[in-house]
């Protein structure tokens, strides 16, 4: 998989898991109760534009260990494939 693969996919989940209900939705729903769509939109994409930096630096973060570290990179696969019915 490439860089540009990898972080393809992980934008799109993040998009998805942003508009999961979470600690967010309390915020946009409070706004969004009030008149007026400007402070809801507001509030909204900067609850979006977070959650997506903090992905991404997440992901930044994991990849730099991963990277550094072939036990680190090791132990992943075999936490990742340890569920796969075999």
């Amino acid at each position: 998989m490439s860089l540009a693969s990898a972080v393809l996919s992980f934008a799109v989940l993040a998009a998805l898991l942003t508009v999961i209900p979470g600690r967010g939705y309390s915020a946009r729903a409070l706004v969004g109760a009030h008149p007026g769509k400007r402070p809801a939109f507001a509030t909204a994409l900067g609850i979006t534009v977070g959650t997506l930096l903090r992905g991404a630096a997440a992901a930044v973060g994991v990849s730099a260990v991963l990277l550094a570290s072939t036990a680190a990179s090791t132990v992943l696969r075999v936490v990742g494939a340890a569920p796969v019915p075999g």
